[in-house]
């Protein structure tokens, strides 16, 4: 009988070093963009804080001038409106096609 004899030999490429090189690259560059992006959120997150800020004021400064209109509109009376040189306004009269309509109001005024 024959001896077999089995020869084991691991299958490695024969180079590895480049690809070493380049996971190490991507593992770098991975790790710069993670940091770019989390400097990115927490810039934004900050700017949304300050005009959330500003917002709330502007919208309280707002509150108060519609608070003051309202104040002001209910506080104009007839004679105000007159010192300040307004006239009562006269009723309008409106021209009408229908004749019969016309002639009954001719005829109304002068009862």
């Amino acid at each position: 009988m024959k001896k077999v004899r089995t020869v084991t030999k691991a299958i490695t490429p024969n180079n590895t070093r480049p690809f070493f090189i380049m996971l190490v690259g991507f593992c770098i560059l991975s790790a710069i963009f993670y940091m770019y992006a989390i400097n990115q959120i927490v810039r934004n997150g900050v700017k949304f804080q300050t005009i959330q800020t500003e917002l709330s004021h502007i919208i309280a400064s707002l509150s108060n001038m519609e608070f003051q209109y309202i104040n002001q509109k209910n506080s104009i009376t007839i004679e105000k409106a007159v010192t300040l040189g307004f006239a009562q306004a006269e009723p309008t009269k409106y021209v009408s096609r229908k004749t019969s309509v016309a002639l009954a109001h001719v005829a109304d005024n002068k009862r």
